[in-house]
């Protein structure tokens, strides 16, 4: 699935290129003074971010997991472009969901974006993205919403939101750090947790890329046991109740990426089932198809296409679907 995001990152470079295109010292947000205290908008804010500060917190802290600095940031602070993990689909409407529940009167997001440091001498010039993607593409859609309006007191009042965003700073040296992070926030994010919840598609294609990751690190095959105790163990992503990363889960998945991901035709398709018709599809409900079907991707789609006539003519609801409906 490495092409599945292609439209959605064009989409993403052209909103940076309208922002910095406005506004060239966009990325270099050092120049993009903080609000100062008697803003009336800086009630209740963290302190802007401190170099001075942050230095001193990586000092104290004995081991990578230990340190944590939360501060007051600019949106210019963070590598917004590159995405960790680019085989996983992003979901406008999760995207459009988050961007929904953003202000643009000026006051703060209404949640934290996190920022990774690789190691204790990183520059403090660029963060990279340590919070889900669609948090920062749902900024960044906001604000070329607001451009294309083309209000010069609305412009303003954003740029107050992008540069007094609450920030977590964190040690996360490693691409398996950053990844086990990201997971992690996807389920103890109360305030945005179903935004960012992973769907069924978005699982299937998080355990396909991670399982090829691991396997050309490690240079040889790799079993859905032992995939499964990186993932408990050496990561300890806590995901939620009824999604753990069962072996039988880590099987199916692959088999799903092979057989039906794999093909652009099977994918369109279950990308907009999954997006337009939540609870339709399932792990299990796949591989039942794959068995059902003999494998045969031909089959596969037939009955895909005749499943989302069905869905759109509300012949069938999503409850009433089984994998030899008609």
């Amino acid at each position: 699935m490495a092409d599945c995001n292609d439209a959605w990152f064009a989409r993403r470079g052209q909103w940076l290129r309208t922002i910095t295109e406005k506004f060239p010292d966009f990325a270099d947000w050092t120049v993009l003074p903080l609000l100062n205290e008697e803003d009336p908008f800086m009630t209740g804010f963290q302190s802007p971010f401190d170099a001075d500060v942050l230095k001193q917190k990586m000092k104290e802290a004995k081991k990578p997991e230990d340190f944590a600095y939360g501060c007051g940031g600019s949106f210019g602070m963070f590598d917004l472009q590159p995405c960790l993990t680019p085989s996983v689909p992003i979901l406008e409407s999760k995207v459009k969901e988050l961007k929904e529940s953003i202000k643009l009167d000026g006051s703060q997001l209404p949640f934290t974006l996190d920022a990774a440091m690789e190691t204790k001498t990183s520059q403090f010039k660029v963060f990279q993205k340590a919070s889900p993607d669609e948090m920062y593409d749902a900024v960044l859609w906001a604000f070329s919403d607001v451009f294309e309006n083309g209000k010069a007191a609305d412009i303003k009042k954003f740029l107050r939101t992008l540069r007094s965003i609450p920030v977590r700073i964190y040690l996360l040296p490693t691409w398996d750090k950053k990844y086990a992070h990201t997971h992690n926030l996807r389920t103890s994010m109360l305030n945005v947790a179903a935004a960012v919840e992973q769907t069924c598609i978005q699982e299937v294609a998080d355990v396909a890329s991670f399982y090829f990751r691991k396997v050309k690190e490690l240079g040889r095959a790799i079993g859905a046991k032992e995939l499964a105790a990186l993932y408990r163990e050496d990561l300890k992503i806590n995901f939620q109740a009824g999604k753990e990363r069962s072996d039988g889960m880590i099987d199916n998945s692959i088999t799903i990426n092979k057989t039906m991901l794999s093909d652009p035709r099977i994918r369109d398709i279950v990308l907009r089932l999954d997006s337009k018709f939540s609870g339709t599809l399932s792990v299990f409900k796949m591989q039942d198809l794959i068995s059902a079907h003999g494998s045969s991707q031909k089959k596969i789609t037939w009955f895909l296409e005749c499943l989302e006539d069905n869905l759109l003519s509300k012949k069938k609801t999503p409850g009433e679907i089984t994998t030899k409906s008609e």
